[in-house]
């Protein structure tokens, strides 16, 4: 390891060159002085500064096989163990700012995967998702008795909201867990809450509040097409407006694997990600989710045969454990639901930013804390 220049003493060096990484011929080498020159300090990150040009113009390359995602973690460990972090988080940053592109996303087994991740992992799920699910189970049971007992609806909407905050730790650490890995959610409980997950939050929400937004506008179409008529005109409008509009929020959704592994920079890199992939993102969602939606249709006719059968004289306790029993379900569903959808739009995003890179700072980080 090159000694730190403010340490040297003695005559000054010759101009020494490091010969390129191995493996990957051909990068140019850098030319350096060991000492405190402040003119061989400027040359030295001028010829720093071509070596991240040059690993950054190649990254598309390297990360396509195993071996360079060894050698961008090799390359990471070396860059901090030659003293250079800062050329190091400037090149990290160039390549995610640079939404670097990988092939296509393959859509079957994305959302093969996506779909069998939380029964892969099924402890780590509940590590995740037990006492929020307790939450909301309990949640449920009192607003759903306030709703009957008074009569207001809106003590429904008491579950959505805890469940809305409760929630987030998990759509994180679900999303790191698919992209890097079950040891990337080291330290991580279900209750972590920070300013990554309050971003996530506000991020969620956002992303939530615009289909709905679209929901209203695609009524209104509706409603003006019903005034006229059946006019075909607003019908058309309706339409080519909801599509337009959840076209607009898939390029979008990898926003929030990226706040999930540290590495979101702004929404036009989040745009220029999904490029060119939107109806495979939103094939693998839907995928991944039919199952689950059969899981909801087979609950929704229990319920309501639960609703035609029940009567007046029938146990109350009876009812009140079907009840419970049939909530727990419900949560569970709920969970499994967010996990697939976490886990879709996470596996997109993998394929689309290899995690590499990401992978590559937690190895600098843990030779800086060693």
């Amino acid at each position: 390891m090159v000694p730190c220049r403010e340490t040297l003493k003695g005559p000054r060096r010759p101009l020494r060159k490091r010969p390129s990484l191995p493996g990957r011929p051909g990068a140019p080498a850098i030319a350096y002085r060991a000492d405190a020159g402040s003119g061989d300090a400027v040359a030295y990150k001028r010829r720093a500064r071509v070596r991240v040009d040059w690993l950054a113009g190649k990254m598309a390359v390297l990360v396509h096989d195993p071996a360079g995602r060894t050698f961008l973690i090799v390359a990471a460990i070396w860059w901090h163990m030659d003293g250079e972090f800062a050329q190091l988080e400037e090149f990290v940053a160039k390549s995610i700012r640079g939404g670097i592109i990988m092939e296509t996303i393959p859509v079957k087994a994305s959302a093969k995967e996506a779909l069998t991740l939380p029964f892969k992992h099924f402890g780590e799920f509940l590590r995740f998702s037990f006492w929020p699910m307790v939450i909301i189970w309990i949640s449920m049971l009192v607003s759903g008795t306030l709703a009957v007992a008074t009569g207001y609806a809106p003590f429904y909407l008491l579950s959505l909201l805890a469940y809305g905050i409760i929630a987030v730790p998990f759509w994180v650490s679900w999303m790191r867990l698919a992209i890097l890995g079950v040891g990337s959610n080291t330290g991580r409980t279900w209750h972590t809450f920070g300013w990554k997950e309050f971003e996530f939050l506000l991020m969620l929400m956002l992303l939530t509040v615009m289909p709905l937004f679209l929901a209203v506008l695609f009524a209104l179409f509706l409603y003006i097409a019903y005034l006229m008529g059946g006019a075909a005109v607003p019908l058309i409008l309706a339409c080519v407006l909801v599509i337009a509009g959840y076209a607009v929020v898939t390029r979008f959704s990898f926003i929030l694997p990226a706040i999930a592994v540290d590495s979101y920079v702004g929404l036009a890199t989040a745009w220029k990600q999904t490029r060119s992939v939107v109806l495979r993102i939103i094939a693998v969602v839907f995928l991944s989710q039919l199952p689950i939606d059969f899981g909801w249709s087979i609950l929704g006719q229990i319920n309501q045969h639960l609703i035609e059968t029940t009567s007046a004289d029938q146990a109350p306790l009876l009812v009140f454990l079907g009840v419970v029993v049939f909530t727990a379900v419900v949560v569970l569903l709920l969970f499994l639901s967010t996990a697939v959808s976490a886990g879709a739009i996470a596996v997109c995003f993998r394929c689309r930013m290899d995690p590499a890179l990401f992978v590559a700072r937690q190895a600098v980080d843990a030779v800086g804390h060693t």
